[in-house]
């Protein structure tokens, strides 16, 4: 009898994969998933997986998803959220391909137990008849925002040379995430140059001076944006900044004064 299981849920317009693993902690996942050839993928979204740290980041190469990864401190339940898919189908297809049904399965499944070996642990993969996606439609009646989220400022001597990065993810019921972009100014209120970005991300400024912000925008263009640093200034920042306005404030006066004459 299977130890765990890896199984797709359709929603409206995702597919999401799930791992069960009820009887067993297990702390690593890895698979191929294989597209039918009239589907489009739209996007991958991994927000709020059970994998914290991906091997393999799952990506479309040659009609297959290809994802590996690892769930520190292991898993043990029902329904783990592994990814999510937004898929549409191709138009222009005759009509007896269109109401065709396709099915979809994870193939070369691999879960690893969490008792330090790597043992691997028998995986049950079940097929999924998809239904129709509209994936067009949610994305025109979406005007909500990604859902809250916190990101996180994060140490770890395996990753980026054991260098400051961060940890951010969300979800998006309508659309689905499209991307992250990350600013790091004290003067965002300004105008910020915001790069794409991916979780984990390595922090520019290792100093930590400066305020750090994660933003998610979804299919639709909504955008949601969360606070993941902010400075703490010390006296002597205050005296400094204090002092500027002063000299500013003085500078405005005089010539104020002297276009009076």
């Amino acid at each position: 009898m299977p130890n765990s299981k890896l199984f797709f849920k359709q929603d409206e317009n995702s597919l999401k994969l799930f791992l069960d693993s009820p009887t067993e902690k297990v702390n690593a996942v890895a698979g191929e998933i294989s597209l039918p050839t009239d589907f489009v993928l739209s996007q991958i979204q991994t927000g709020n997986s059970l994998i914290n740290f991906w091997v393999e980041k799952p990506s479309l190469a040659d009609g297959k998803i290809i994802f590996s990864g690892i769930i520190p401190g292991g898993y043990q339940g029902t329904n783990g959220l592994i990814l999510n898919l937004t898929l549409s189908k191709i138009q222009g297809l005759s009509l007896k391909t269109q109401i065709q049904r396709e099915s979809l399965k994870v193939s070369n499944a691999q879960v690893l137990l969490h008792d330090g070996l790597g043992t691997r642990v028998t995986v049950e993969t079940p097929e999924i008849i998809l239904e129709p996606f509209d994936t067009a439609l949610a994305a025109a009646v979406d005007n909500i925002p990604p859902e809250e989220f916190i990101p996180l400022v994060a140490v770890d001597s395996s990753l980026f040379d054991g260098q400051k990065f961060l940890v951010f993810q969300t979800q998006d019921k309508q659309s689905g995430v499209s991307h992250y972009e990350v600013c790091e100014s004290n003067f965002a209120w300004f105008g910020c140059d915001w790069q794409i970005a991916e979780s984990p991300h390595l922090i520019i400024n290792q100093n930590l001076d400066k305020q750090i912000e994660v933003k998610a925008v979804d299919l639709a263009g909504n955008e949601r944006t969360a606070t993941a640093f902010s400075p703490t200034w010390s006296p002597a920042d205050y005296a400094f900044w204090s002092i500027i306005i002063l000299v500013l404030i003085l500078c405005l006066l005089a010539i104020k004064k002297f276009f009076r004459r």
